[in-house]
C-alpha cells in the first residue's frame, strides 16, 4: 500500500463512520449560535458540508489537545473553530475588497471559496490536534514496518506544495485531492460558483501554486484568498486566539474588530498579494501578535499540558512499533490498525484512547491508565536560555571590577586602552557563555544522544530501573529507559512576523505609499530567548530519585 491508497482508504472510512453525506434536510440556511461571534448563518450548500463526515469528525477532536488537563474549560473542538474561521474569512474578504473593481459574480466565487476553505482547513488534524502533528515528527526517528508511507510527510516532497510546515495542512491537501471528497464538494456545489481547485492551496498557504493548475499563474488575486486563510494575520489565527483564550479563561489584549476594519490588500512583491494592515490598524496588529506570544508559554507550552501530550505520544509510538503483536484477534473493520502515523486519521480523541486501551501492548495500556488517573510525567527541571545567560554572563560593572587585566590598565590611567580592552574581553566572555548554552542544547540534538542521556541518568541509581521493572515487568530495559524520562525542547519561532513588511502607510517626506514592518516602526517584538527552553520530565514513580541526578547534570554543564 502506498501513500495515495492509504489516503483513499481513510476517506472511505470517514464517509462510512462519521456524520451523514446524503439525505440532507431541505432548508434554505443553517443558523448556529457561536459563543465567540454570536449568531452565524450558513447557506444550504454550506450546511451540507457542515453535516458531512469530514466536518462532523472534527466535533470529536479537541482544539487544544490535552490543555484541558490544566485549563478545564478548554474542551472546545476543531468543528466550532472551523465555523469561526469560515465566518472571519468572509468578513476579511469583504473588508479588503472595499473599493476594488471586481464583478459581483467573481466576488461570489471568492466568498464561496474562502468560506469553504475555512470550513475544510482543519480536516487533516488527527486526534488531539497538534499532538498528532508532533507525533509524526517524533516517528521520523524510529524504524517501523510502514514508515515508507509516512516518509512522504516527513520529506514534504510534493512538488505542488511550497514551504508547508504544518503536517495537518499537508494531509488536508491530499485528502482534498481524493476522488470521494472531490466528488462530495462537486455535487454539493454543482450549481454554485466556486474555485474548488484553489481550496487545498488556501489551506497550505502556498505562496504560489505550481504546475499547470493555474498555467503561468497570472491571476495574482488568488494569492490574496490564500493569505486570508493561511497568512500572518489570517482568519485561522484570529479565531483560534479568541476561542482558545475564551475557553481557557485567559483574557487577551487583541482588538480584533479594529484589526479587521483596517485590513488591506498589499503587494510586497511581484509574485503574490498579502493581507496587510493600514497604518491606523498597526497597534491592533501588534496586539494580535502579543496575544499569540502570551498564549504560547502560558497555555500551549504549559509543562503539565506537554507532559500529558508527550506520554500519550509515547503510547501511540509503542502501538505502532508493536502493531503486529498488539492487534492479534482484533477486527480491522472496527479498529483500523495504527501501523503508521497517517493511520491516526482513522481515529478521534476518544476512539484513539479506546484503541490504546484494548490492544495487547503494555506501554500503550499503561499510558491510557496514566492519562485517566493523572499519573502523567512530572516536571523535574525546566531551563530557559535567558535564565542560563542571566546566571553566567557577568554585568559590565562586575566584569570591570573582577578582571585582573582591566584593573591593571585602570590603575595605569590608560583610559583609551582600558575601554578597548574591556570591549574585547567582555565580548569574548559573552561569546563563551553563549557557546556553553549551544553546547548544552547540543547534548540533545540527535535521537541517539537523547537515548544515551536517558540511559546514563537512570543508570546512576539502580533503584530507578528496579522501580520501572516492578511497574512494567514484561517490558525490555531499553524501552523502559526511553519511557522513564521525557525531554521537551522549544526553540525559536520559525518565522518572525515583526520583520515582515505588512503595514501600509503614507510617507509624508517622500509623498508616496510604502510598506513597513512592525520592527521598522519600533514596536517591541518578543525575544527569541523567551521561547528557547528545555524541560526534563519523568514518570512520577521515579521522579524523587531522578530529580537530583538531572539537576546535578544541569549544574555541571552550565555553571561557571
Amino acid at each position: 500500500m502506498n501513500f495515495s491508497k492509504k489516503i483513499d482508504n481513510i476517506c472511505e472510512f470517514i464517509f462510512k463512520n462519521y456524520g451523514i453525506h446524503e439525505g440532507f434536510p431541505k432548508k434554505d440556511k443553517l443558523i448556529i449560535h457561536d459563543n465567540i461571534f454570536g449568531t452565524l448563518e450558513f447557506t444550504e450548500y454550506e450546511r451540507k458540508i457542515i453535516n458531512s463526515p469530514f466536518l462532523q469528525r472534527l466535533t470529536q477532536i479537541s482544539q487544544m489537545g490535552l490543555a484541558n488537563t490544566v485549563y478545564p474549560g478548554a474542551v472546545h473542538n476543531r468543528f466550532s473553530h472551523s465555523l469561526g474561521v469560515s465566518y472571519i474569512a468572509e468578513k476579511i474578504y469583504i473588508q479588503v475588497m472595499k473599493g476594488e473593481k471586481r464583478s459581483n459574480a467573481k466576488r461570489k466565487i471568492d466568498i464561496n471559496t474562502v468560506k469553504l476553505a475555512g470550513l475544510m482547513h482543519d480536516i487533516g488534524h488527527g486526534p488531539f490536534s497538534h499532538v498528532s502533528d508532533e507525533l509524526l515528527k517524533r516517528l521520523s526517528h524510529y524504524s517501523y514496518k510502514y514508515k515508507y508511507i509516512d516518509a512522504k510527510i516527513f520529506a514534504h516532497t510534493d512538488e505542488r506544495l511550497k514551504d508547508v510546515r504544518n503536517i495537518h495542512e499537508f494531509i488536508a491537501f491530499h485528502l482534498l485531492q481524493s476522488d470521494c471528497l472531490k466528488e462530495l464538494i462537486s455535487n454539493v456545489y454543482s450549481c454554485i460558483p466556486l474555485d474548488q481547485e484553489l481550496i487545498p492551496y488556501c489551506i497550505t498557504g502556498n505562496k504560489e501554486p505550481s504546475g499547470n493548475l493555474y498555467g503561468p499563474y497570472k491571476d495574482l488575486h488568488k494569492t490574496l484568498l490564500i493569505k486570508i486563510i493561511n497568512g500572518f494575520s489570517d482568519a485561522d489565527k484570529i479565531d483560534y486566539l479568541l476561542r482558545d483564550s475564551k475557553f481557557s479563561g485567559l483574557p487577551l489584549p487583541a482588538d480584533i474588530d479594529r484589526l479587521i476594519s483596517f485590513f488591506k490588500k498589499i503587494k510586497p512583491n511581484n509574485t503574490s498579494y498579502e493581507l496587510g494592515v493600514d497604518e491606523k490598524g498597526t497597534r491592533a496588529f501588534h496586539l494580535l501578535l502579543q496575544s499569540k506570544a502570551k498564549m504560547y508559554p502560558t497555555v500551549y507550552q504549559h509543562h503539565t499540558t506537554q507532559s500529558f501530550e508527550t506520554i500519550l505520544q509515547f503510547g501511540i509510538i509503542s502501538a505502532i512499533l508493536n502493531v503486529d503483536e498488539a492487534t492479534v484477534g482484533m477486527d480491522p473493520e472496527i479498529w483500523p490498525f495504527i501501523e503508521c502515523g497517517l493511520d491516526l486519521q482513522y481515529y478521534t480523541d476518544n476512539s484513539l484512547l479506546d484503541y490504546l486501551r484494548i490492544i495487547k501492548d503494555p506501554i500503550s495500556n499503561d499510558v491510557v491508565k496514566r492519562i485517566y488517573n493523572r499519573r502523567h510525567y512530572r516536571k523535574l527541571s525546566r531551563v530557559y536560555t535567558w535564565e542560563i545567560l542571566k546566571q553566567n554572563v557577568i554585568s559590565t560593572t562586575e566584569f570591570k571590577k573582577t578582571n585582573v587585566e582591566l584593573q591593571a590598565l585602570e590603575k595605569a590611567g590608560d583610559i583609551d586602552k582600558f575601554e578597548e580592552k574591556f570591549k574585547e574581553l567582555y565580548d569574548k566572555h559573552t561569546e563563551e557563555e553563549e557557546g556553553k548554552v549551544s553546547g548544552f542544547y547540543g547534548e540533545f540534538d540527535t535521537f541517539d544522544k537523547i537515548k544515551k542521556f536517558k540511559k546514563d541518568m537512570i543508570s546512576k541509581n539502580p533503584e530507578i530501573m528496579k522501580k520501572l521493572k516492578s511497574l512494567l515487568p514484561e517490558v525490555e530495559e531499553e524501552i523502559l529507559y526511553n519511557y522513564g524520562i521525557c525531554i521537551r525542547i522549544a526553540d525559536e519561532l520559525p518565522v518572525n512576523p515583526y520583520t515582515q513588511p505588512y503595514i501600509k502607510r503614507f510617507n509624508q517626506f517622500k509623498d508616496e505609499t510604502e510598506l513597513l514592518s512592525l520592527s521598522q516602526m519600533k514596536f517591541r517584538e518578543p525575544k527569541i530567548l523567551d521561547y528557547q527552553q528545555i524541560t526534563f520530565y519523568s514518570l512520577p514513580e521515579i521522579s524523587e530519585k531522578l530529580e537530583p541526578i538531572i539537576k546535578e547534570f544541569i549544574k555541571l554543564k552550565l555553571l561557571n
